[in-house]
């Protein structure tokens, strides 16, 4: 199974992307879980939003596709990149006793999603998400 949603790089459209995970994933999560990758992918999606600067010519593709047991959300944009590989994991108590607003977004992501990666693919960045299903799809 293959869905895909391409939309505007606008805070307005984080609703619909939340609708067509959650949508997209159906029963096959706990519902607990499915609520969790709603985060993981409405996070990242918010960041590239941020990132994006209020551009409206920049847009978020996001494409999910199903294996025997796992699904994989490739998110893309043509915004500002995210060095992944020189990520550091802010310290929480550092951002507690600062009481900083963000920063917990993608120590979240990190440990929701099951693989997370980021790259790049002629110029347009791209997330990868994988989260593993206890529920065999049929």
């Amino acid at each position: 199974m293959m869905k895909q949603m391409i939309v505007n790089c606008s805070t307005s459209k984080l609703k619909n992307i939340r609708v067509f995970v959650s949508d997209t994933i159906g029963e096959y999560l706990p519902k607990k879980d499915k609520k969790m990758v709603v985060l993981a992918v409405d996070e990242i999606c918010t960041n590239l939003i941020c990132h994006a600067k209020g551009s409206d010519s920049i847009s978020i593709d996001i494409t999910m596709s199903s294996e025997t047991n796992s699904f994989e959300f490739v998110i893309k944009s043509s915004g500002e990149k995210f060095d992944y590989e020189n990520y550091v994991e802010p310290n929480l108590k550092d951002i507690v006793a600062q009481r900083r607003k963000g920063g917990l977004g993608m120590i979240l992501v990190r440990k929701i999603m099951d693989h997370v990666s980021f790259y790049q693919e002629d110029d347009i960045n791209v997330c990868k998400l994988i989260k593993k299903s206890p529920i065999p799809f049929t």
